[in-house]
């Protein structure tokens, strides 16, 4: 690679595995002492609470009570979730900020059976009105 814009191309085609082999390489490089690797992840760090910051204010909430951090760089690299938990209580000073018990895709689940309950839940009732 001999630009960003090298970079940014093999991002886009690289498989999951090659990035998570990437980000590890980071966090050894920080672990050993690199500046520019502390930088990154300072700033991906800075980038995830700038996001988080947007979600909470488009929900409208003005204070969140839990703010529950995914991924597998959460998962893999403790350092960063307290690197997160720092840049994130300023937020929320009384949240609970944890790991995920659970993967994404189970909340969105969950949300659709709801969501689906509440619609058979609602035409039972407009079926009495019509009989």
């Amino acid at each position: 690679m001999q630009n960003p814009i090298d970079l940014i191309r093999w991002m886009h085609n690289a498989s999951k595995n090659r990035v998570s082999a990437l980000a590890k390489l980071i966090f050894v490089a920080r672990e050993s002492g690199d500046a520019a690797a502390q930088r990154i992840i300072h700033h991906a760090a800075d980038e995830l609470v700038l996001a988080t910051q947007v979600v909470i204010s488009k929900l409208g909430i003005n204070q969140p009570s839990d703010i529950i951090l995914s991924g597998g760089i959460v998962t893999h690299q403790p350092g960063f979730v307290n690197l997160l938990r720092e840049h994130l209580r300023p937020m929320g000073p009384n949240a609970r900020i944890d790991l995920a018990t659970y993967e994404p895709a189970c909340g969105a689940v969950l949300l659709a059976r709801l969501q689906s309950s509440s619609r058979t839940s609602l035409q039972n009732e407009n079926a009495g009105n019509f009989f």
